[in-house]
């Protein structure tokens, strides 16, 4: 099986060859289309494409759904978690031994709760570090185009594939 690496200089030395030889545009389209294997391989491309497109995004559904029902799991953890603790606390428990688990209420380390952080001095609040700053790339195409030089960049045209 030939590759496109192989087919797309052969289709190109092809369209060469023919313009060199006088032939006009509908007959070299029409020869290409019937001597190059290269229109057969983008096609088969475009379909292998296609289909993983598609692969992807049911894979991308897959994985929202899978994570919502993650959070509901975590959730419901979370509240028999509650459950248990509540239990434990009413019952004036403080530990008990099952033969699958055990389960005890210990003192934690004292946590600060805010009541009103409006009333908090300003000495105990701390600033965020300023963002790092970043290069605005339209700032600097409008400097380059108005003629500006600018050290350590330079704009490119490129081509790039649509498909529709």
């Amino acid at each position: 099986m030939t590759t496109i690496y192989e087919l797309a200089p052969e289709h190109r030395q092809m369209v060469e060859s023919m313009l060199e030889s006088g032939m006009d545009e509908q007959t070299i389209r029409d020869t290409l289309e019937a001597e190059s294997g290269l229109y057969d391989k983008l096609d088969a491309i475009y379909y292998v494409m296609t289909e993983r497109t598609g692969r992807a995004d049911a894979i991308q559904t897959e994985l929202i759904r899978l994570r919502a029902l993650l959070d509901s799991e975590r959730a419901n953890i979370e509240r028999l978690e509650r459950l248990l603790e509540y239990g434990l606390k009413a019952s004036g428990e403080r530990k008990i031994e099952r033969p699958l688990y055990t389960a005890s209420l210990r003192k934690g380390p004292p946590a600060v709760i805010v009541d009103d952080e409006s009333q908090v001095p300003r000495d105990y609040f701390t600033s965020p570090a300023p963002p790092e700053p970043r290069l605005d790339k339209s700032l600097i195409k409008k400097a380059i185009q108005e003629g500006h030089h600018i050290p350590g960049v330079h704009i490119e045209q490129r081509l790039s594939l649509q498909i529709r």
